[in-house]
């Protein structure tokens, strides 16, 4: 099946046409399920669907990237404020493991195992109960 990831890793390039019958061919699937997952693509805004014409991944909007990256700034900093003195040693050793991760991942270039890590890190103070020490 046709993923997201598949655009965010950057095995499609923006602008580029997405043509189902290749995609299939390529993952070794029917065009049924690459059909089904377009849609779900363009409601997220990966791609653009024009019925009837062409499907084309989304072109990176620099302004909207600098806006993106504000907006989570200030998440990241309301975050902090909200646990600083909550998190237990097994919390921060968690967090600390999945930042390690991460920062492998990018050195290697492995987009793939990078956004697991980032997924992962931002993640586990819901995985569990905060420690109380």
């Amino acid at each position: 099946m046709l993923q997201h990831d598949l655009v965010v890793d950057g095995t499609f390039r923006p602008g580029e046409q997405l043509k189902d019958g290749e995609i299939a061919a390529w993952l070794g699937v029917s065009r049924t399920p690459v059909r089904e997952a377009l849609p779900r693509l363009a409601g997220s805004g990966l791609v653009v669907a024009l019925p009837g014409r062409s499907t084309r991944v989304s072109a990176v909007d620099p302004r909207a990237v600098r806006d993106a990256r504000d907006v989570i700034a200030a998440m990241h900093g309301s975050a902090v404020r909200q646990t600083t003195g909550r998190l237990g040693a097994d919390d921060l050793e968690r967090m600390r493991e999945a930042n390690r991760r991460f920062a492998e991942a990018v050195s290697a270039g492995d987009i793939g195992a990078a956004s697991v890590a980032f997924d992962i890190w931002h993640t586990l103070p819901e995985d569990g109960p905060i420690s109380a020490e």
